[in-house]
């Protein structure tokens, strides 16, 4: 039908369209059929068109005709498409709408509306096609078809781009808990992401159309700030403001936020995106605040290209249109993607990075280069890589989305990220599977706060276990002590009646024995109860370590012993009581080494930071670090987390008292100090004490007194105890003094009162049922200025008695008490 050389009329002015060909073919439509000639300007006009002509025939239902435009365009000629059925190049998804169309046309219907096919060219290339028909009647009846073929692949393709970037842009939006949310001019919300609706508690229809100030603004004052921000800078980052949930509680998020204009100019409304930060200010700023930027939102997406009928000029512009909107999609998609500090990902089939942001590169410590291709299991353990594996397989075969779980991948250098995943498929323009994308998040340091809050708390517990027990230890060696000092009083006295030949001497010197070492076990407990000091000096650490090492090393000369002393500073301390903890932790090492072993000690000065002391109640600073060190058989963790529990004891019965460690511990706590254990079974164990360096210079020791001291004068002594009374007024008698005796606190305010100033020296109980020690002394000193006091308790000097020591009080003894520890205690104080 198209064989004729003449040319077609042409307009001069514009390009012909479908409408101008098929208008042209109604004119000639009768003579066509009327003669030959007709035919063949028919002919004519359609072989040199432009644009795509098709002449099919009803009756065999072959393709008769192809214009050299569209014999270009499939690459068959005449007699190629002549030969071949429907089905021979049109695609199978199109063959139930050419068969409907046919079937109408048969039926002498002429259709009017245009209809997408997809054909396969002569090189198998697969075209979209837009078609235009036109029905030819011959005697009446249906005869052939004349269709008007434009190509349209390239708007389909632009078509699918589009939808893929739109979803990429909804998949992130799901699953990311960044917020972004859009506003009108007046503050009403037209569009938000699901984050939104979650965070503050709503269903996302409830928030859609809500004011913000009024509804989600827990000040909205700071919604009037935020817009006046706005206006003189254009747009505002990491603006901290406090929303309001459903529920009435708040929340701090960061916004950055901007106005939007329409094409005009016109601002149409604020858009942005914020974050919750309530986790980093609740955490006192120890998780850095996320900055998060996000560029302007693409104002407008691209409409559906529906109508089909239109000329060249309007589907160049369309097209225009639909490339201008891909590009403004993709830009938007990676704006948000690289200003977010969630990873996202894309992988294909394999597991290999095809696609990814910039904070996925930086959790994963790689260079974009470096993580371009690189397959995920090259980031992950054996194990590790299996599961995220079976994640990818479940989404394969479900096509459900992922939700979340948290992973360990290997980074680059070696260290482990704890990461939240989320996975779901990629599908191609046929639906197929091509892969897998998802948002990932760095939880490592949150994990890592988390485990550091339980280990504070269990340092916690432990600290007010050993208090609790502390106290119960105190109250037992207070009460022991005074059962001893009416042993040792007694003791003491039949001593002094008696002459050394006496038959009975020894073995009350025994006893006295006795008496001594059942005070070093109330010395113990009082040591773990936090019990006090007894006498404060400056000292030189190393001087104790090398002095008791001294003393250890002759009991254990199997043990290899070695020092590591450093230039330390003073410390303030009870040398006696430290004396106690350093001889302790040698006893201790030596029993872990029954075979004979290496001991070394070892000191230097370190500063604490708050992390270290927070447990302990104590304050940052300088300390002095003293570590014993042995190559015994070590403990396991159960072992080490009771090692200071009093009476607690790996030994067998009768071999220790389990209070050696627990009194160490004691000691420490009362010297503001601490200590604790590093150790592994069949590895050895250190110990280390940290006691606060101190500005003082160290105090040289002064020679201790010998002997009995005996004296003149009016002793008055105050005690609850009867045989603390009746053993006390007999010694003293003996070493001289009128000794008046009171066994409560207000008999002895009477005794003073009574005698006017002729008592030389009252011995104060700290304890008693009816008055507090510390009461008697501030009413007898306010009788009497100038009396003297000697301050005697169970316990040491410590809490109560050291503020009684502070108002003025001349001494202290503590109970048991010999002879003559008394007397030369109350030499000290009121002399000769």
């Amino acid at each position: 039908m198209f064989s004729s050389q003449s040319q077609p009329e042409m307009n001069n002015d514009r390009r012909i369209t479908p409408k101008d060909i098929l208008d042209k073919f109604r004119l000639l439509e009768k003579r066509v059929l009327r003669s030959q000639e007709g035919l063949e300007q028919l002919s004519a006009f359609i072989e040199e068109l432009p644009i795509g002509i098709l002449d099919f025939d009803l009756e065999t239902k072959r393709v008769v005709g192809l214009n050299r435009a569209l014999r270009d365009l499939s690459g068959y000629e005449v007699h190629e498409a002549a030969s071949m059925a429907p089905k021979d190049f049109l695609a199978p998804e199109c063959m139930d709408l050419m068969k409907n169309r046919v079937a109408r046309s048969l039926k002498g219907e002429n259709i009017s509306e245009h209809s997408e096919y997809a054909f396969y060219t002569k090189s198998g290339k697969k075209l979209w096609c837009q078609l235009a028909q036109r029905l030819i009647l011959k005697n009446g009846k249906p005869w052939r078809i004349l269709a008007v073929v434009q190509d349209i692949t390239y708007r389909k393709r632009l078509e699918k781009a589009r939808q893929e970037g739109e979803e990429k842009f909804r998949n992130i939006l799901e699953n990311t808990q960044d917020c972004f949310y859009q506003t009108d001019i007046h503050g009403n919300l037209i569009w938000t992401s699901p984050a939104t609706a979650k965070l503050l508690d709503y269903a996302l229809d409830e928030v859609i159309g809500k004011n913000v100030a009024r509804t989600f603004y827990a000040r909205p004052e700071d919604r009037e700030r935020l817009l006046e921000t706005m206006r003189s800078s254009g747009k505002v980052s990491d603006y901290e403001v406090l929303l309001q949930r459903k529920d009435g509680t708040t929340v701090w998020v960061s916004t950055n936020s901007q106005y939007y204009t329409d094409e005009n100019g016109v601002i149409q409304g604020v858009e942005g995106v914020f974050r919750d930060i309530s986790a980093q200010r609740r955490a006192e700023k120890q998780l850095r605040e996320a900055h998060a930027q996000l560029e302007q939102r693409v104002a407008e997406r691209t409409r559906d290209l529906e109508e089909i009928n239109r000329d060249l000029k309007e589907e160049i512009a369309r097209r225009r249109t639909s490339e201008k909107a891909l590009n403004d999609s993709e830009n938007k998609y990676r704006t948000i993607l690289e200003n977010i500090e969630d990873g996202y990902y894309e992988v294909d089939l394999k597991g290999n990075f095809t696609f990814f942001n910039a904070a996925m590169a930086r959790i994963l410590d790689c260079t974009p280069d470096e993580l371009q291709n690189l397959n995920y299991r090259k980031l992950a353990d054996k194990e590790t890589a299996g599961k995220v594996f079976q994640v990818f397989s479940k989404v394969f075969k479900t096509g459900k989305p992922f939700k979340s779980a948290d992973y360990q991948l290997v980074k680059k250098d070696g260290t482990r990220a704890l990461l939240n995943i989320s996975v779901s498929l990629i599908r191609d323009m046929d639906g197929g599977n091509t892969g897998f994308r998802g948002v990932v998040r760095d939880i490592s340091e949150r994990n890592a706060a988390e485990e550091e809050k339980r280990d504070l708390e269990l340092k916690l517990l432990q600290a007010q276990k050993m208090e609790a027990m502390g106290t119960l230890a105190g109250g037992v060696a207070h009460d022991f002590n005074n059962l001893l000092m009416g042993l040792q009083g007694n003791v003491s006295l039949i001593l002094l009646e008696l002459g050394k030949d006496h038959p009975t001497y020894e073995r009350l010197k025994k006893l006295e024995g006795f008496i001594k070492d059942a005070t070093g076990l109330t010395r113990q407990l009082l040591g773990f109860a936090r019990g006090g000091k007894y006498e404060v000096t400056t000292t030189d650490i190393n001087q104790l370590i090398a002095k008791t090492l001294e003393i250890f090393g002759r009991t254990r000369k199997g043990i290899r012993i070695s020092k590591a002393l450093g230039d330390v500073c003073p410390v303030d301390v009870d040398q006696g009581q430290i004396e106690q903890v350093l001889l302790n932790l040698y006893v201790n090492a030596g029993q872990a080494m029954p075979k004979g072993g290496n001991l070394k000690v070892s000191t230097r000065n370190v500063h604490l930071d708050e992390t270290f002391v927070a447990p302990h109640g104590l304050k940052k600073g300088r300390f002095v670090k003293t570590s014993v060190t042995d190559t015994g058989i070590g403990m396991d963790l159960a072992t080490q987390q009771k090692v200071f529990d009093p009476f607690f004891t790996t030994k067998d019965i009768g071999r220790g008292t389990g209070l050696g460690l627990s009194s160490a511990y004691g000691i420490m706590k009362n010297h503001g100090g601490v200590i604790n254990v590093v150790s592994k079974p069949g590895k050895g164990s250190t110990f280390n004490i940290y006691l606060p360096a101190s500005e003082s210079s160290v105090q040289e020791a002064s020679p201790e007194a010998e002997g009995v001291e005996y004296g003149v004068g009016t002793v008055l002594l105050v005690d609850d105890e009867e045989v603390v009374l009746r053993a006390g007024q007999e010694i003293l008698k003996i070493l001289g003094y009128t000794a008046l005796v009171a066994n409560r606190g207000r008999k002895a305010i009477e005794i003073v009162k009574a005698m006017q100033g002729k008592i030389d020296l009252v011995i104060l109980d700290l304890i008693m049922p009816d008055l507090h020690g510390g009461e008697v002394f501030d009413v007898i000193r306010e009788i009497n200025p100038k009396i003297k006091v000697l301050l005697s308790s169970g316990y040491s000097l410590d809490g109560q008695a050291a503020e009684i020591m502070a108002r003025g009080c001349e001494a202290f003894i503590q109970k048991p008490f010999t002879v003559e520890a008394l007397s030369q205690k109350i030499k000290a104080v009121i002399g000769s």
